[in-house]
């Protein structure tokens, strides 16, 4: 029979000891410009991608494509809040 290994103590003893005090980068401060940019480039990529599938589910089947619609609709009112909402926040 083979002794047990204590499991705990070799996992403590490979633990790394830190020899310096952690530095925390500065943030950076957001481009307000840069950052309503980025909310629309996703917004219009959720909106892309939504229609290809609406339309890939038209050719399937009308039932889904009906809820697919709506989907869609409430995405580009979504992403036209947000927009509206980050170019508030420029502004």
């Amino acid at each position: 029979m083979s002794p047990k290994k204590n499991v705990a103590s070799k996992k403590n003893s490979k633990a790394k000891i830190p020899t310096k005090p952690a530095v925390r980068k500065k943030k950076a401060k957001s481009d307000p410009v840069a950052a309503l940019s980025k909310v629309h480039q996703v917004a219009l990529k959720v909106v892309e991608k939504l229609r290809k599938t609406l339309d890939a589910a038209i050719l399937k089947e009308e039932k889904i494509a009906a809820r697919l619609n709506v989907a869609v609709t409430k995405a580009e009112a979504k992403a036209q809040k947000s927009i509206a909402k980050a170019s508030k926040l420029v502004s």
